[in-house]
């Protein structure tokens, strides 16, 4: 069994739903995911929110983890925050896992899903916490590994 020490490094990921249109912008560390729960007029795409949609809600993911090693089960302590006024409700939230390099394939790391509704206050934050797991026999490429992982997510009001 390889004594493998991986990490993982989260990106940020933009959502802007609106009419089933998405539009997805990539970096590093944090997620945001906008929610509208009207499409733009004249239904179409395009992505952005209406101007004075007071329905389109923001949030904040981050989170990262290290020290993960065969056969052991690590928490991903997730971190919520709703820079808004109101308080908005997370309707789902997916991790992604990313290969960590040649060799190295996303299926050595296995991350449960978040338990969803989740609940964030009005200008607040709260922490979900995410159970990962490297594989039991990784391949010799993940050893000093990093993972990336994308976050992204939807909310309403």
């Amino acid at each position: 069994m390889l004594p493998a020490d991986a990490d993982t490094v989260g990106r940020r990921r933009l959502l802007r739903t609106a009419g089933g249109a998405a539009v997805v912008v990539m970096g590093l560390i944090l997620a945001v995911a906008v929610a509208s729960a009207k499409p733009p007029p004249g239904g179409g795409g395009g992505g952005k929110p209406p101007s004075g949609d007071s329905a389109s809600q923001t949030f904040e993911i981050s989170g990262a983890i290290a020290g993960l090693y065969p056969t052991l089960a690590r928490t991903l302590n997730l971190k919520l925050e709703n820079p808004n006024k109101v308080a908005v409700t997370v309707e789902t939230l997916q991790i992604e896992v990313g290969d960590a390099g040649p060799g190295c394939t996303s299926s050595n790391l296995a991350v449960a899903p978040v338990a969803l509704p989740v609940d964030i206050p009005a200008s607040g934050e709260t922490t979900v916490a995410v159970t990962v797991r490297l594989a039991d026999d990784p391949d010799d490429a993940c050893q000093g590994a990093r993972f990336p992982l994308t976050y992204t997510g939807t909310a309403s009001r």
